[in-house]
């Protein structure tokens, strides 16, 4: 039986080792496997209260309103419906990124009810909300790897063509809608294949033709994604060769493309390797296990708070949102300029102007 690497294991691997250990369990570890499972639990509750309407808010810009008390809930909104946004297919893949954060943290909330009133649980509950949280572990990993490529494209000055940018969009939304209800109707068709919420953790179980790919595709795209930005740094020292740019630089669109990217990459990289070398071993290296248990269930709030930092267009709207107030009006225009960096293409800008009426 494995578990979902990227699921909030917190306190299972602890638990699940030192029940069936032969030697006896002193006072003073059962403390510490205490705060550990409540300090988890409460890290599980909080996500989605706190992060949860940022998400949603910032996907329907429309609906803003509706969130009047919760004025920060915007980038979601933001990015689904602004011109400057829609046109990017990068942000094609951080949309659908951010769609599945919001499946993550309700998969992570739940699982802190359930660690707190494990009774609730039932077999079959537990069957559709593993599926939730294990189709996103292999969602995930896609999308990075398509980031990446996209990030080594841009970088590079490949300009496609509008078929296939549209076609990409596609296979994009494929990958993020599809893996949930496939996995569901694998563990249907195959009785072997099993998915549940045991022990305070998901967990998936079956066949060697199962785990085998499961677990290795997402290393496999996960470590692609990690060269591939290593490749892109590559391509920018050759492009500098050529144009004879010494010293060494990188231009701000540059360095945004890439940090953005790559920094929304190591969370998901780190708890995938770790958690499959580790394994179950994972429980015995003490802050390492707290750590990647930690970085596990905040990849959403992750994800999210890169995005404002580095983008300035979201900042901008954002702002906007927070300082407006009932009898105001703000208005967004766009402008296209032609680039002069290296990586060519068009530079957007984006005015806000502000109207109040008293």
């Amino acid at each position: 039986m494995h578990i979902a690497q990227l699921s909030d294991t917190e306190f299972l691997l602890v638990r699940f080792c030192l029940d069936r250990s032969p030697r006896v369990i002193s006072p003073k570890e059962e403390m510490s496997v205490e705060a550990i499972n409540i300090s988890m639990t409460l890290c599980n509750l909080i996500v989605l209260p706190l992060f949860m309407p940022l998400n949603i808010a910032v996907i329907w810009v429309r609906t803003v309103s509706m969130f009047s008390n919760l004025q920060l809930a915007a980038v979601f909104q933001i990015l689904k419906t602004k011109q400057e946004f829609k046109s990017r297919t990068a942000y094609t893949i951080i949309f659908a990124i951010a769609v599945l954060d919001c499946f993550h943290m309700i998969t992570t909330f739940v699982a802190g009810i359930f660690n707190l009133a494990p009774k609730i649980v039932s077999e079959l509950f537990g069957r559709y909300v593993s599926c939730m949280r294990n189709g996103y572990l292999f969602s995930i990993p896609i999308l990075e790897f398509f980031l990446a490529a996209n990030r080594l494209v841009i970088i590079s000055k490949f300009h496609g063509c509008g078929r296939g940018t549209r076609l990409f969009k596609i296979i994009v939304f494929l990958s993020a809608s599809i893996p949930i209800p496939f996995l569901y109707l694998l563990s249907l068709i195959d009785g072997k294949i099993q998915f549940s919420y045991h022990e305070a953790t998901y967990r998936y179980t079956g066949p060697a033709y199962f785990e085998t790919p499961y677990i290795y595709i997402r290393m496999g795209l996960e470590g692609t994604a990690l060269a591939l930005y290593l490749v892109t740094v590559g391509v920018i020292i050759c492009q500098q060769s050529v144009y004879h740019m010494h010293p060494l630089k990188f231009s701000r669109r540059e360095v945004r493309l890439l940090g953005q990217a790559l920094l929304q990459s190591i969370p998901v990289a780190f708890t995938i390797f770790i958690g499959a070398f580790l394994y179950t071993e994972i429980w015995k290296h003490g802050l390492l296990f707290i750590v990647w248990s930690v970085t596990a269930i905040t990849i959403p709030a992750t994800h999210l708070l890169i995005l404002i930092l580095f983008n300035a267009n979201v900042r901008k709207h954002l702002k906007s949102l927070l300082r407006k107030c009932p009898h105001s009006k703000v208005f967004v225009t766009t402008a296209r300029k032609s680039g002069s960096t290296r990586s060519g293409g068009h530079v957007e800008v984006t005015r806000i102007i502000r109207t109040v009426h008293k």
